[in-house]
């Protein structure tokens, strides 16, 4: 770890190429400008690193109190650090897309589908001429959504220089931000309405979803040529009767009372039930729209997908942060700003069960 004077002295054109951003922007965009740019990767490791480890209310205090010079336009790149890494571990877009698009010119992006069985090889003899096979396609339109969150409720929460909870509250704002992206992502799923094929749906029990419905959605799935790789479900309906019996064998591993040997769980998912990834997520969008506040999940809803097939989403940007041109007298008004959508290209790789 290297200390902020270190860094600031390595960093001179990349933090005032920063500064002029911010003064004509009025925001601060990760995607667009950065601190690492131009500098060789070994010392952005360590300047990485370090910046991660340094508190962000230490960094404010060197600007304010102790008049650091160039301190202040290295916080930007802190709250971006802190902003995406509270994000990450709840970010479902990510983990269950096919593909993520992560900016791209104008407004909507049209994306062509191809219709699988219309792309199927064909068998040619050998220095035959080889056939040409113009697809069957179908069309689908991202149209991002914008939504956002605050760094603070309210001006008066930095006040008198309360600023060691400044960093909780970006971690707060991150967070509110990846759980709409998931609202938005789990209901174009459920909806699976823009591609190709029908999605499969089904019924559990009356409050109850049984391993057997978890299974029987996966072969659902295999019938229309896909193989199921994912569950997305409450933890209500995972401990009611679908992960009866499963327990935790050691970190990161689930031991299945009818399997020998322990199963890895993959990276950014909760759980493994047999051939499913499993992600826990309490969204309101698996949950039945009765279901008050603070109440117990009483109709939950599970998605079972291939995520090779089943979701891409299209992030035209992604935490960026507006109202922002002077990088302590601006948090109060901060925003944190994104505009997302997800498409179904093949409707029919993602089963939706729901409770009775």
């Amino acid at each position: 770890m290297i200390g902020l004077q270190e860094i600031i002295s390595k960093t001179e054109p990349q933090r005032s190429a920063i500064e002029r951003y911010m003064d004509t922007h009025n925001s601060y965009d990760p995607s667009e400008i950065s601190l690492y740019a131009g500098i060789k990767r070994s010392m952005q490791r360590e300047i990485r690193e370090s910046i991660r480890q340094i508190p962000l209310a230490h960094m404010i205090r060197e600007f304010l109190i102790d008049g650091l010079a160039g301190a202040g336009y290295l916080i930007p790149t802190k709250l971006a650090d802190i902003f995406f890494t509270a994000a990450e571990p709840i970010d479902l877009a990510p983990l269950v897309s096919a593909e993520m698009i992560n900016g791209w010119p104008g407004g909507d992006l049209t994306i062509d589908i191809p219709e699988r069985y219309s792309l199927s090889a064909s068998y040619t003899a050998s220095g035959g001429e080889r056939p040409l096979r113009t697809p069957t396609t179908s069309q689908a339109t991202i149209s991002p959504v914008q939504f956002s969150a605050a760094l603070v409720a309210d001006s008066s929460m930095l006040e008198d220089s309360q600023y060691n909870l400044t960093e909780w509250y970006a971690k707060i704002a991150a967070q509110s931000i990846a759980m709409q992206s998931n609202d938005l992502l789990l209901a174009d799923i459920k909806a699976s309405a823009d591609g190709v094929g029908t999605q499969n749906s089904g019924n559990a029990g009356a409050g109850t979803t049984l391993a057997s419905h978890v299974l029987g959605a996966v072969d659902s799935v295999g019938q229309d040529r896909w193989s199921a790789d994912t569950l997305i479900i409450t933890p209500e309906a995972w401990e009611d009767a679908v992960g009866y019996g499963v327990v935790v064998a050691a970190a990161n591993y689930w031991i299945h009372p009818i399997g020998v040997g322990m199963t890895p769980v993959a990276k950014g998912f909760d759980a493994k039930y047999q051939m499913l990834d499993v992600a826990f997520n309490t969204s309101p969008e698996l949950h039945a729209s009765t279901d008050v506040r603070g109440a117990a999940f009483l109709g939950c809803v599970s998605l079972i997908l291939d995520r090779s097939a089943a979701v891409i989403t299209g992030r035209k940007r992604w935490m960026l942060m507006e109202n922002y041109s002077d990088p302590v007298k601006d948090l109060a008004g901060l925003v944190v700003s994104c505009r997302q959508a997800s498409i179904t290209p093949y409707n029919d790789a993602s089963f939706e069960l729901t409770e009775t």
